[in-house]
């Protein structure tokens, strides 16, 4: 019952949780994980491949695995689903161990982020666009009128 509850949650709040070892090779994953992922998610896939966002940041995922850090957070990332539409998520990485070796390993927690970064991205073009009507209208002001010649 603990599990499907916890799932449950996950679910419901758009996160999804991908688990890899210290070769950066998926262990396991949660169903919600899936639309983040750049390419389906198997045992064995390699984490870079299934988000493309961590590529460059090789030095960050060590000094998790060699416990230098604990966690580290990408934010907004977007990504096309197979149907072709427009998803953005946050991904936070942090250090985590196996069960039962203990041996160090990389969980990532993807958060579906596309209600507010759409959001955000509205207020960002409707705020451009007032400041350049105050500009057009700044400018019309200072032109000196004909009753003015």
């Amino acid at each position: 019952m603990q599990a499907e509850l916890a799932q449950y949650a996950l679910d419901y709040l758009n996160i999804g949780l991908v688990r890899a070892d210290a070769a950066l090779e998926v262990v396991e994953w949660t169903p919600g994980a899936t639309r983040f992922a750049a390419q389906s998610l198997a045992v064995g896939s390699k984490l870079l491949d299934i988000f493309p966002a961590l590529a460059t940041l090789d030095e960050m995922l060590a000094a998790l695995l060699i416990a230098a850090s604990d966690s580290f957070d990408l934010h907004k990332i977007n990504h096309y689903q197979a149907d072709g539409s427009l998803v953005y998520f946050s991904l936070s990485v942090l250090r985590a161990f196996d069960d039962q070796t203990n041996q160090p390993q990389v969980l990532c927690v993807v958060r579906d982020v596309t209600a507010e970064a759409t959001l955000e991205q509205g207020l960002t073009q409707q705020h451009n666009e007032l400041l350049l009507l105050r500009e057009k209208l700044q400018a019309q002001n200072s032109q000196p009128t004909n009753a003015e010649k």
